[in-house]
């Protein structure tokens, strides 16, 4: 799909009757909407550097302007259908079964069925402490029936500060097409900042696990198909 397009697939504005009157969850609603486009269009854009392709799962990455930030874009083709893998998605229980690195992946304030926010805490190693995030999810469904799931950071005072490092995800989305009634494209583009003092080498580790994860959750929806 062609970053310019989006738009045009976005439903109508959610209202204020729609964030249950609450004019702070309107705005978390509406900043989910912008985010969804900014993914695309930085999708769209040059320089990504293949990282590892294979078993219909491509890894891209590139570096962010000034900064030693990798942004990184995956794309992969699952035989399973939209339903099922929008189901393991929305569980968040899901993303622990296939990547050992998540720690807690849970729902602190359940605003309404597509938005929740979230604390998710990666672990760490000898040399790097855990990282968490405190997140807004939000799922949009668009008029052509793809659904997106959009992450960004934000501060809520039910997600207090840990002994954690704080993580920073500007980005996170994750696009589900319809291919076929079995089948399901992925695409996901991830903007993280994780803080702190992270070697180059474990950076580079952290983002080749995004490609493990994506197998895992291709291996795991093919199962008995």
């Amino acid at each position: 799909m062609e970053a310019s397009g989006i738009g045009s697939l976005l439903p109508a504005e959610p209202t204020l009757e729609d964030a249950g009157n609450d004019q702070v969850v309107l705005d978390l609603m509406l900043k989910a909407r912008e985010k969804l486009q900014e993914a695309f269009d930085l999708s769209q854009t040059d320089g990504w550097d293949s990282v590892k392709e294979g078993k219909g799962i491509s890894l891209w990455k590139k570096k962010e302007s000034d900064s030693n930030i990798n942004i990184l874009k995956r794309s992969m083709e699952v035989n399973a259908s939209i339903e099922k893998v929008l189901e393991f998605y929305r569980d968040p229980e899901g993303l622990m079964k296939v990547n050992d690195k998540v720690k807690a992946n849970e729902i602190v304030v359940d605003i309404n069925e597509n938005t929740k926010i979230m604390r998710r805490e990666i672990k760490g190693n000898l040399v790097v402490s855990n990282r968490d995030l405190s997140i807004l999810w939000h799922q949009i469904t668009l008029t052509d029936g793809s659904v997106a799931i959009v992450m960004f950071s934000i501060e809520h005072d039910k997600v207090p500060e840990t002994k954690c490092v704080r993580a920073s995800l500007d980005i996170g989305l994750l696009h589900l097409s319809k291919v076929s009634d079995t089948s399901t494209d992925l695409l996901s583009v991830l903007r993280l900042n994780p803080k702190g003092s992270v070697p180059a080498m474990l950076v580079n580790k952290m983002s080749k696990k995004q490609y493990d994860e994506f197998e895992a959750v291709k291996k795991l929806m093919e199962a008995n198909q």
